[in-house]
């Protein structure tokens, strides 16, 4: 587990409002946005928890800084945490934090190969209105988490910073990009020959081989290359520091200026290398993203061009105005004045009317057409179907575990067809979307939530047998184990588990579901066989998952010592087993009242939150 404050803005500016709405905006996705919880606030609504939270910010006249915290943590992948211990850990960091009284809201993400969520915090005590600023959190933050993964038995990860703060800002901007920075390059290619010289002169000649060149700036030392990029020499490794180079080196020395040799090798902006060769789908991507910033400079000065005609058309106006003005007759200088000071303010209205839509036209722009990072353009090109794309997100890869369904066979499989893509992770894992909910596919292994429902239980079993044939294996926990069992036995799905044990409940359940299901047979070909005979009576049919839904509830029976019951849907009634416990529920159900049926069978009263009956 990681927990860290993330920065704020460059321009030193932030607005809780903005943060908010960023953080609950699901982007489209189905599994962006988990639980949204709202802490010391009167409202429950996210909207209002806003204004509750920017008046109390306001009552502050005093504070210069930012008055926001944006909180993270997350967990390594794969991770799968239950929704009220993520409350807890929130809870707890924020205590640790000094935050305990403050409001705050925090929102939980699952669309990232790493379960995460993000907290915004009104640094304003709501009764106090002082603020309160957590120096030094990077340490309070890491030993949290460190004593928090013991607590509740989370993945271990190190909380013991080893280098600069620099050095942590470039690695996440290459993860997110997927584009080796210099500082990788500098640490893995030449940092071994840098330790082992002897003097500064060795120190250039080696560094002259890789095309760096070591020079000062301000109070220590940056790396050069070829095309002027520079990154801090701390940064790459603390031995590469100006005090330490010269406790090793002795004094620093300047350059000479003389002739330098063709380098044997120099940095590249490139990929990170892998085990799928990256070359051709950089070349795309180039390629694509030339043309696409042609495309945008065009858009943007066509829309420059055109506000440009617009301004100037509002200022002809005013000026074609000003001088009918200065010719009447017979105006006095008080009535010249008014005339002119309407003429002004009608043109600042127009052309603070254009700069807002133009400003929203130009936002457009940028919207239609991202200039998207490597890493991002093979999540798009992957979600579109592009094999190679997939293939080389999930050449690193993945650490699928809990709450997985997989066979033996390495299929590295790509998109599923017929199944809506929600989104692809930069590992290659696809999130598909059914029924309102989602499950994710790495290529080898289906990951489903805790809570997953029945519906994609099935759709996730019915994807495995498809891929691996109907042998699977079933990872996660006993009561994550137990629902998959129940669902393939309700479903009489044809499948068998390499767990022995699972493999036992699932024929266990399945026997019990057979005998429910003989008896709703007895019912059925009594009533149809009434029915063929021309009586009133509505032909009867067995309940099927694609019934599933909402249906209008027709009543109960009990044959052979089971309890059915029975739905209209069209012209047919539908029947389905149900415990005694549902029978005496159901009793208390008008006839033609609307109930929810799941896949697997379960009902509850349709538009409630009532629990299942």
């Amino acid at each position: 587990m990681i927990a860290r404050r993330v920065p704020r803005r460059r321009d030193g500016k932030s607005s809780y409002g903005d943060l908010v709405r960023y953080l609950v905006n699901d982007k489209g996705k189905a599994d962006r946005v988990g639980d949204v919880t709202i802490t010391n606030c009167e409202s429950d609504s996210t909207e209002w928890a806003i204004h509750e939270v920017e008046a109390t910010q306001a009552l502050n006249k005093r504070a210069k800084s930012d008055k926001t915290y944006h909180l993270m943590f997350s967990f390594r992948e794969g991770e799968d945490i239950p929704s009220e211990t993520l409350k807890l850990i929130e809870k707890e960091l924020c205590e640790g934090l000094g935050y305990a009284e403050h409001q705050r809201v925090s929102v939980v993400h699952r669309d990232t190969d790493n379960l995460h969520v993000h907290v915004a915090i009104n640094k304003i005590h709501p009764q106090t209105l002082n603020i309160i600023e957590p120096y030094y959190d990077h340490k309070r933050l890491g030993e949290l988490a460190a004593r928090l993964e013991v607590k509740y038995d989370l993945e271990r990860d190190n909380h013991t910073a080893k280098r600069s703060a620099t050095s942590d800002k470039a690695d996440d901007l290459a993860a997110k990009t997927g584009m080796e920075t210099l500082a990788e390059w500098v640490r893995s290619e030449v940092l071994p020959g840098i330790t082992e010289a002897k003097d500064w002169q060795s120190l250039r000649e080696h560094l002259a081989e890789h095309g760096l060149d070591i020079k000062k700036k301000g109070a220590g030392l940056v790396f050069v290359d070829q095309e002027g990029v520079t990154v801090r020499a701390s940064s790459v490794d603390r031995g590469c520091s100006l005090q330490a180079l010269q406790s090793r080196l002795g004094d620093y020395e300047e350059s000479p200026n003389r002739p330098k040799a063709p380098p044997k090798k120099s940095y590249q902006f490139k990929p990170k290398a892998g085990k799928v060769s990256s070359k051709e789908l950089f070349a795309r991507h180039t390629q694509e993203r030339g043309l696409a910033t042609v495309v945008k400079r065009q858009s943007l000065a066509d829309l420059q061009a055109e506000k440009k005609r617009a301004i100037e058309a509002v200022l002809q106006t005013g000026r074609t105005k000003r001088a009918a003005v200065k010719m009447l007759k017979g105006a006095g200088q008080l009535n010249r004045r008014l005339l002119y000071s309407q003429i002004h303010s009608s043109q600042a209205r127009a052309l603070k009317k254009i700069n807002e839509e133009f400003t929203f036209k130009r936002g457009q722009i940028h919207k239609k057409q991202p200039l998207l990072s490597f890493v991002d353009w093979l999540k798009e090109s992957a979600a579109k179907g592009d094999q190679e794309a997939l293939n080389y997100l999930r050449s690193k890869g993945s650490r699928m575990r809990s709450n997985t369904v997989y066979g033996q066979a390495q299929t590295q499989s790509g998109l599923v067809n017929g199944l809506a893509v929600d989104g692809v992770s930069k590992s290659g894992a696809v999130t598909y979307r059914t029924q309102g909910e989602t499950f994710r596919d790495d290529g080898n292994r289906l990951q489903l939530s805790k809570e997953a429902g029945d519906a994609v239980i099935a759709k996730a079993l019915a994807v495995a047998v498809s891929r691996h044939g109907s042998t699977l294996n079933i990872d996660g926990d006993s009561s994550f184990k137990t629902k998959v069992a129940q669902v393939a036995a309700r479903l009489s799905l044809a499948v068998t588990f390499d767990d022995p044990k699972l493999e036992q409940l699932r024929r266990t359940l399945a026997a019990g579901d057979s005998s429910k299901k003989e008896a709703a047979g007895q019912y059925i070909r009594e009533r149809n066989e009434k029915h063929a005979k021309g009586f009133d009576i509505m032909k009867h049919r067995h309940f099927a998952s694609s019934d599933a839904g909402t249906l209008e509830f027709a009543g109960n029976r009990k044959v052979a010592g089971q309890s059915l019951a029975l739905f209209k849907k069209g012209d047919e009634v539908v029947v389905l087993p149900v415990s005694e416990v549902a029978a005496l529920q159901l009793k208390r159900q008008t006839i033609g009242r609307p109930l929810e049926v799941s896949v697997s069978g379960d009902i509850k009263v349709a538009g409630t939150t009532r629990s299942r009956l």
